[in-house]
């Protein structure tokens, strides 16, 4: 799993994670693609790694996700716009769970984000933002 910002600014939190303030750590496209760093199976938290510009049409095609899946990848998994740290925690860690059970990754992703639309003692969690952020791209088996 990669937990970060999915867009290339500065964060403002390095020293909260014990990064020196002088560092990059900054994740490229060109960077994934010429080190065939990919796992089989990978989840993107970065706010917004899986977004794409609806007015660009093939613009999902430069993305991380895309990286990812064209350096060997199989299946991404990746929020299409900022997310929520605590709900995406509590999506992602029930996403963990099923596949940790041996559910395929499409019905993991499905089954949290039905369970959470659905959430009563949790209302706050049912609102979409909370749980249609990630989508799965690649291979859903």
């Amino acid at each position: 799993m990669l937990l970060s910002d999915g867009r290339a600014r500065p964060s403002s939190t390095w020293e909260a994670h014990n990064l020196p303030a002088n560092a990059r750590y900054l994740l490229r496209v060109r960077d994934v693609t010429a080190d065939s760093m990919a796992p089989s199976r990978l989840v993107l938290r970065a706010c917004s790694a899986g977004w794409s510009d609806p007015d660009r049409p093939g613009a999902d095609l430069a993305g991380l996700t895309w990286a990812f899946l064209r350096s060997g990848s199989r299946c991404v998994i990746a929020p299409r716009w900022d997310v929520d740290r605590e709900s995406s925690r509590t999506l992602l860690a029930a996403v963990y769970r099923h596949l940790g059970a041996g559910e395929p990754a499409w019905r993991a992703l499905w089954r949290v984000q039905r369970e959470l639309a659905e959430d009563t003692a949790r209302p706050w969690l049912s609102h979409f933002y909370h749980w249609s952020a990630f989508t799965l791209t690649g291979d859903w088996r």
